[in-house]
């Protein structure tokens, strides 16, 4: 069975990574701290909704499930 939280994270890098921004800038572009984005890439972290669609937003991305 498929780890969702860590499969999520991975497409955050993955979004991030395209975009050219580090954490830092997500973080901040997202109203976060950098420690929560690395939490939720790591899949370590399982965010709420209102994270998610922060971070979408930041990342210019629709969600999708």
């Amino acid at each position: 069975m498929a780890n969702t939280r860590e499969d999520f994270g991975k497409k955050i890098v993955e979004s991030r990574t395209i975009k050219r921004i580090t954490q830092k800038e997500l973080a901040d572009k997202a109203g976060l701290q950098q420690n929560t984005i690395s939490r939720i890439e790591n899949g370590k972290f399982n965010p709420g909704i209102d994270i998610l669609f922060k971070i979408g937003d930041a990342l210019e991305s629709e969600l999708r499930y």
